[in-house]
């Protein structure tokens, strides 16, 4: 599978610092979906498997697995919980059926956060949720695009405002989960970092991944 993540900072150059933008590219997938058993005329039993995506990754067995229903007519959310066997397959019984809303399968693994968003009209086999080992090696990430636009030039404040696009992409088969601390070396540092120009300041960061930090550095 590949990931992409597109992350946008938005710079204004202003005050001194460089930025280090830690990139969680994390993978979650979906092969199919489905409500397997109708229990009755309001609830279901919903089934499914966790599969490992990395190639000779351990099958993610006896590990918790949450459901999160959201009701968004009611406005209220129930969470079910189940536990894969030694095949990573998981049941949840007894799940009340939506009238209008969504939901949300979610699973740790490895140190991190995998879910996905499912649709109760999306549901007809057996859910499919994909997780990764992790690695600490920042060369699985590849700049794809990369574009910086002047957006205004101020000369009376001899300022610049600036916006920078960036597409990035993870080429393995691994979540990189940056390592955060006891960092004594520069050279170190395993995940994105981008300098800011002196006088730099007003920094705005948006990005699409689903995590990630954003660390000022002297």
């Amino acid at each position: 599978m590949t990931y992409h993540r597109f992350a946008r900072p938005v710079l204004t150059f202003l005050a001194a610092f460089s930025l280090a933008l830690t990139l969680l590219l994390v993978g979650s997938s979906i092969h199919g979906a489905g409500v397997a058993v109708a229990q009755g005329p309001d609830t279901y039993t919903i089934s499914g498997r966790v599969v490992n995506g990395t190639e000779g990754g351990d099958t993610p067995s006896t590990l918790p697995v949450t459901l999160h229903a959201i009701d968004q007519i009611a406005g209220r959310v129930a969470t079910y919980n189940a536990t894969t066997d030694a095949d990573g397959g998981f049941t949840f019984s007894d799940v009340v059926a939506l009238t209008g809303g969504s939901f949300a399968l979610v699973m740790d693994y490895a140190g991190m956060r995998y879910s996905e968003l499912l649709e109760p009209a999306d549901l007809a086999d057996s859910v499919e949720l994909t997780v990764y080992e992790i690695t600490r090696d920042i060369s699985v990430i590849q700049v794809e695009r990369q574009a910086m636009i002047i957006a205004d030039i101020d000369e009376t404040e001899r300022e610049i405002r600036a916006l920078e696009v960036l597409s990035v992409s993870n080429t393995g088969d691994r979540t990189l989960l940056p390592e955060l601390t006891n960092i004594t070396n520069p050279a170190d540092i395993n995940f994105l970092r981008f300098s800011l120009p002196l006088d730099a300041s007003e920094l705005s960061v948006q990005s699409s991944l689903p995590g990630g930090d954003i660390v000022p550095m002297g």
